[in-house]
């Protein structure tokens, strides 16, 4: 099959880890230039460098990542709880050219990718700062300093909603909140996600 598309990798892609890290379960079956699940992906402009084998990567949320860069400032100073390997961290950089981003992150396999990821799209330096670790920790001094969160953890990314109120502005900002809700449970939810905010406020 590899030969026949001429391709140098066959993987079988499997369920991502429900653990805090959201590790990857694929499998490389062919391999012949041992590249050990290594990869290059454009994905509208932007280039990200990562191991299928160690880390996720979901291309179903491009339409979400090009509609919040679109909603975001260049004075914005953003903080993504969940930057994973970088993948609305660097639309909010790229796209949105945004003055600052906080980057959160667990995983250490996610932040070597997103390392390398900031470097392989020129993102200078004096732009990010990679939190590494429990985000309810390493946000901990980030206390009224940033006009939007990106919550872009799923099924839900409740956990985060306090270290995101707490970070915000307190003249006001953005929450950007995922969470995987039935379409018939939509108003519960919100309802519920505005309870819960006012209740941290």
């Amino acid at each position: 099959i590899g030969q026949h598309f001429k391709c140098n990798q066959i993987g079988l892609q499997q369920s991502v880890d429900k653990g805090i890290k959201r590790e990857s379960n694929a499998k490389i079956l062919y391999d012949p230039l041992h590249k050990q699940g290594r990869v290059l992906h454009r994905e509208n402009k932007i280039m990200y460098e990562f191991n299928v084998t160690k880390v996720m990567f979901s291309s179903g949320n491009l339409t979400e990542k090009m509609r919040v860069s679109k909603l975001a400032k260049s004075t914005d100073i953003v903080l993504d709880l969940y930057a994973g390997i970088g993948y609305f961290t660097l639309s909010f950089l790229v796209h949105a050219q945004v003055r600052f981003v906080y980057c959160c992150e667990i995983n250490p396999n996610s932040i070597q990718a997103l390392k390398t990821n900031l470097a392989l799209n020129r993102i200078s330096s004096d732009r990010y700062k990679i939190l590494e670790g429990d985000n309810i920790e390493s946000t901990k001094d980030l206390v009224n300093c940033v006009d939007r969160v990106n919550l872009g953890l799923l099924p839900s990314s409740e956990l985060g909603w306090e270290p995101a109120i707490r970070a915000l502005k307190t003249e006001g900002g953005v929450l950007h909140v995922h969470h995987n809700v039935h379409v018939q449970h939509k108003q519960q939810f919100l309802e519920y996600l505005c309870e819960q905010l006012t209740g941290i406020i």
